[in-house]
């Protein structure tokens, strides 16, 4: 929702069971991120490992948020594709 709303596209994808697949994974994969991130740095933290934990916020901290912005880059334009080729896009712009 946060995309296309910065994009200007609104709700033209939610009719779209497709376009709603590709922004659920999406979702889900960031979710993955966070959650992973969320477990493994907590349970570091709790075993007192002060230097993997260092290591884990390194590598779990832009590297898999580049990962993640990566899926949603994917799902928004595989959503884009598959709009254009049902003409929801073409209907709403013209």
């Amino acid at each position: 929702m946060l995309w296309n709303t910065a994009t200007s596209k609104g709700n033209v994808w939610r009719p779209d069971k497709r376009s709603r697949f590709y922004f659920d994974v999406a979702t889900w994969g960031l979710a993955a991120i966070f959650g992973a991130r969320f477990v493994i740095q907590r349970w570091l933290y709790d075993s007192d490992e002060a230097g993997s934990l260092g290591l884990a916020k390194i590598a779990m901290g832009y590297p898999l948020l580049a990962l993640g912005l990566l899926v949603v880059a994917w799902a928004a334009r595989c959503s884009n594709k598959r709009l254009h080729a049902v003409g929801l896009l073409a209907a709403r712009h013209s």
